[in-house]
């Protein structure tokens, strides 16, 4: 809850403020000046249809839904963790299968069943939480999948070991994901709508696993810019949005065209987010639980092999 927590309501009630005052503007609803928005905004009073997104209660999570999501699942696996220790269940995170092939086969086989079970149940993506299930099926799943590849040692070898065998497949995956999507119609056969599932989750799988294969073989260094990067991934998220929409919304006043304005919101949100954590963010302690800085790790600490993957 302090790491994911803290974060989500800060962010709600500072960080995303000025998107819903630019989407507001946009929307041609009076907003005033900005501080005037923004203390309005605070008093969590009723918006005009369309002010903002998730203006119904009178604010906003915006690109910070991902965080009340993935905190949710942390507890619910918390959660089932203490329920198998209580029944003596040998902890899932032992699974010391290295072969891939059992790993990719159950992963598809798991977001497959999502996809016809759950799916045609709730198969819009509102990102609202409390009626987004098939999306909740789809992460928790990778949430789930990816906390048991942490705690698999065994399997990481044999990643880095088959990393252009996971390319070449994600690459076919990608080929028969779009070729499937140009033939397939609503009223296909059945054989043809299951194979451009397969393909679907296919896709998804062989990607997440080349990204941490390659990850696992370039990355898994002790690396000086790592640790920095990895003490400021979370802020730049946090922040990223926010500096986008500003960014934008200025510069839509100058009609630089869109290829010029998209290279200056692109070049403008890498340098202010990397100028905001590093003079702003870093030097003021008080920002780091709200901006999600981690606590540094020291110095002397040396991550053993099985663990370094974790960065």
């Amino acid at each position: 809850m302090r790491r994911l927590g803290l974060p989500l309501v800060f962010g709600m009630l500072v960080i995303v403020v000025p998107q819903a005052y630019f989407e507001a503007k946009a929307n041609g609803i009076e907003t005033g000046n900005y501080v005037a928005f923004w203390w309005a905004y605070l008093t969590l009073q009723p918006w005009p249809d369309n002010a903002f997104s998730g203006s119904d209660p009178g604010y906003t999570w915006n690109h910070l839904w991902y965080l009340p999501y993935i905190m949710f699942y942390t507890l619910a696996l918390v959660a089932l963790r203490a329920v198998l220790k209580a029944f003596s269940v040998k902890p899932v995170g032992s699974i010391a299968t290295s072969n891939l092939l059992y790993w990719i086969a159950g992963m598809v086989t798991v977001l497959m069943l999502c996809g016809y079970f759950i799916f045609p149940l709730f198969p819009n993506r509102t990102h609202a939480l409390t009626d987004d299930w098939y999306t909740h099926s789809l992460f928790f799943s990778f949430f789930v999948f990816g906390y048991l590849l942490i705690r698999s040692a065994a399997v990481w070898p044999s990643l880095k070991a088959k990393r252009w065998w996971l390319l070449a497949l994600a690459m076919v995956a990608f080929v028969g994901f779009k070729t499937m999507n140009a033939l397939v119609e609503e009223d296909s056969h059945f054989l043809l709508s299951f194979t451009q599932m397969l393909f679907i989750y296919l896709n998804r799988v062989s990607w997440i696993l080349v990204i941490l294969a390659f990850g696992y073989t370039w990355l898994n260094k002790p690396f000086g810019w790592l640790r920095y990067c990895n003490q400021a991934v979370f802020s730049w998220y946090i922040l990223h949005q926010t500096v986008i929409v500003i960014l934008g919304g200025m510069l839509s006043a100058y009609q630089f065209g869109g290829l010029t304005e998209s290279a200056l919101v692109l070049i403008g949100t890498v340098v202010l987010c990397l100028a905001i954590h590093h003079f702003l963010v870093l030097p003021l302690r008080f920002l780091h639980p709200v901006l999600g800085v981690p606590h540094p790790v020291k110095p002397t600490e040396v991550l053993p092999e099985t663990s370094r993957q974790t960065c």
